[in-house]
Order: C-alpha cells, then sequence, then structure tokens
C-alpha cells in the first residue's frame, strides 16, 4: 500500500494513518525486496559510499532511480555526504502546472521514516522535511528560495533534520502534479537499498 502526497493533508488522521501506511509499506519491503528496516546508523552518522545493489524489478542503480511509473518523472538522483542528503529530480511539463510536489521517501525505519519533499506553487518553491511518524515537519528554505527549472529541481536537506538516517537506508520517490500523485520511482513502489546493505 502506497501513501500519496494528498494523504499529508489529512488534518488530526495523519499520524494514526501515516502510521498504519508505514506499517504496511516495511511488510511489504521485507517480502518483496529484502530491504524492509535498514542497519543502525554508523557511530559518527557520516554518509557511506552507495555500494548496495538495487532492489529486484527496478530499473534504479544506488542512488539513483530512472524507472519511474510515468515519463513526466524521467529520473530521481540522491546523494550524501556529511552535511545531508540531496534528491535531484529530473522531470517534464513540471514547471507549466500550477502546483507541483516533488517528493523522496527515505526510511530508517520507525519513527525514522522522512519525505524531502519540494513544493512549487504558480513557480513559486519551498523545501522542507516531514516526519512520516511522527507528523513533524521541519522548513528547510522559504518559499521563494528553491529554483524550479524546466528539466526539474535540485535540494538539500540538512542531516540535522534527518535523526535516525545514517549511512544505511531504503528509498523512493514520487511526482505530484496538480494535486494528484502522477508517477512513482521506482514504477514496481519498492524501496531501493542505499549504502552497505547485508
Amino acid at each position: 500500500m502506497r501513501f500519496g502526497v494528498r494523504t499529508l493533508c489529512t488534518g488530526a488522521s495523519l499520524v494514526l494513518l501515516a502510521g498504519l501506511l508505514v506499517g504496511c509499506k516495511s511488510g511489504s519491503q521485507a517480502a518483496g525486496s529484502g530491504a524492509g528496516t535498514a542497519p543502525a546508523p554508523s557511530a559518527d552518522g557520516s554518509a557511506a559510499s552507495m555500494a548496495a545493489a538495487p532492489s529486484a524489478g527496478s530499473s534504479a542503480s544506488p542512488g539513483s532511480c530512472s524507472g519511474a511509473s510515468d515519463p513526466r518523472l524521467r529520473s530521481v538522483a540522491l546523494t550524501a555526504d556529511a552535511s545531508g542528503l540531496t534528491a535531484t529530480w529530473t522531470s517534464t511539463g513540471t514547471d507549466k502546472a500550477a502546483a507541483v510536489i516533488w517528493v523522496v521517501t527515505v526510511s530508517g525505519g520507525q519513527p525514522n521514516d522522512y519525505q524531502l519533499t519540494v513544493k512549487a506553487t504558480n513557480g513559486v518553491a519551498r523545501s522542507y522535511v516531514f516526519n512520516v511518524d511522527t507528523a513533524a515537519q521541519v522548513d528547510v528554505h522559504a518559499p521563494g528560495s528553491v529554483t524550479v527549472t524546466p528539466t526539474g529541481v535540485r535540494e538539500s536537506f540538512p542531516r540535522a533534520d534527518l535523526p535516525g538516517i545514517g549511512s544505511d537506508f531504503t528509498w523512493d520517490a514520487q511526482l505530484n502534479i496538480d494535486g494528484t500523485d502522477v508517477a512513482y520511482c521506482p514504477a514496481d513502489t519498492t524501496f531501493l537499498p542505499f549504502g552497505h546493505q547485508p
């Protein structure tokens, strides 16, 4: 079961719904890709090199995904360093939409599941980190300080806003245009491993 960007606007039932959906997602991961819960973060919290194999059925390599369910999301790249995570979404047609939300969901296991989000409304973009498990949101950049181009967007998310995300975690990406989730990467909706998975 997947939860989309629109689900995050359900008010008071959000915490309960997010907990149920993350639980369902984790269960399908364990059965499908073997990447259910990521190992604990390294002692120093630093990022490791991307050395894991992609999940079965995806066309992605570690740190990148090019097998989206819709051609408007051409690819997503995720990199890590000591300062945090950087997501690059390559998309088409998004610069002309009234509202676009680019999301990378990273999972370090409850309560460390986050949505790294860039939201553009009428061409003015902002970014934030949303904790799916606790419903806490931290603004990264204010409206107007994120640049959206005709080919997508790139944003860095500070490690300080991602407690519990170490060098090993799983991730996927979504694209929402004008209130509708239009693309998932990978298309089979599995999570991709990032870091040194066993």
